[in-house]
């Protein structure tokens, strides 16, 4: 036993897509009656999936919870977060089918961004290539030509002027951006949770996606615990010490921390801007946790329902945006290089 749970603590992650197969298969089994030891062990039918159900066999075998043990295989945060608190209101298929479509609804968006930004992006690596032969070889080619032209050589120099800082510039904010993605992946662990949330709140569509993302979850998890009969502080203290998403947690920290000093519900939301404002609103409105479980049931249905429809307006906006940019570019460029050679013919 102890050595095929050493087997398994290397065991490769399962891709994303692949955990919501899993997890959805899982579902399947448990609503038709199985037990979670009966549904793992039938899903140890499939050869993919083999060592990962042993692995979480043997964990729940040793006490541990279903949660931890999908977090040691690094499934999914929303997956593993949604476990965790159905843990407490008994509602694990529930819980499981809602991850399963909150995973595969993120999925679907990044395949959407990446089908929209393919061909942009192949333009533009394709425009910085031209402008590289542009100014390596056509306009030093121009020089010479005009040099004996001073009626067409201001003109020549100026595009090359602003051609050459044009190139350099894209050259920079690309690897500007790419070395800060290297910087942030590497170090946001290390970085503090207060740190790491002002600077999320410093970028402006980063900020937009991060407060509904985390709006979403407080009000779909605090829901589902009110409706399993715990009050609104037991709940914000089981939030508090789920570790599965610390930006989460630390967010209900911070309310936690200015409910005990005795300010409302409605006031420590105010304090904080890393929830959405309406939030505040709800609970100024409602008293009662059977109003308050439905009304953030419906408010997370909302924002997740918001957050994809914004998300699906700004990759629509997004390749027209960078297509036209790409065809300004090349007709200054192919302008620069024709405007000269017309002067040219007719001085000749």
């Amino acid at each position: 036993m102890v050595l095929l749970n050493k087997r398994h603590r290397n065991l490769p992650a399962l891709p994303i897509k692949e955990q919501t197969i899993f997890i959805k298969r899982l579902s399947q089994l448990l609503n038709q009656g199985y037990s979670i030891d009966e549904a793992l062990n039938a899903l140890k039918w499939y050869s993919k999936w083999r060592d990962i159900t042993e692995y979480l066999m043997v964990e729940l075998e040793k006490g541990r919870s279903f949660d931890q043990a999908l977090a040691d295989l690094n499934f999914h945060d929303s997956i593993v977060s949604f476990i965790h608190f159905a843990m407490y209101h008994g509602q694990l298929i529930d819980a499981l089918n809602q991850s399963v479509e909150l995973v595969q609804n993120h999925l679907a968006i990044i395949a959407r961004f990446k089908q929209t930004i393919r061909y942009p992006m192949v333009l533009v690596f394709s425009f910085i290539i031209l402008l590289f032969f542009i100014q390596t070889y056509i306009y030093p080619a121009f020089i010479q030509l005009y040099s004996s032209f001073t009626a067409t050589s201001s003109i020549v120099f100026s595009a090359i002027r602003t051609i050459n800082f044009l190139y350099y510039l894209i050259i920079i904010f690309i690897s500007l951006f790419v070395l800060l993605v290297v910087i942030w992946i590497m170090a946001k662990e290390k970085l503090p949770m207060s740190l790491r949330l002002k600077v999320l709140n410093k970028l402006p569509i980063i900020r937009y996606y991060f407060k509904k993302q985390m709006t979403f979850l407080f009000s779909i998890h605090l829901s589902s615990l009110l409706e399993a009969g715990i009050t609104l502080k037991d709940g914000l203290k089981i939030m508090v010490e789920q570790d599965d998403h610390s930006l989460l947690s630390y967010n209900c920290s911070l309310i936690q921390k200015d409910l005990t000093t005795g300010l409302p519900v409605s006031e420590a939301f105010r304090n904080h801007p890393y929830f959405s404002r309406e939030l505040q609103h709800i609970f100024y409105h409602q008293n009662t946790n059977q109003r308050l479980k439905r009304d953030l049931l419906t408010f997370a249905n909302l924002t997740i329902d918001q957050l994809q429809t914004s998300l699906e307006k700004g990759i629509k906006i997004l390749h027209p945006t960078i297509l036209a940019i790409v065809a300004l570019s090349i007709i200054f460029v192919y302008l620069s290089i024709l405007i000269p050679m017309l002067q040219l013919i007719q001085t000749i």
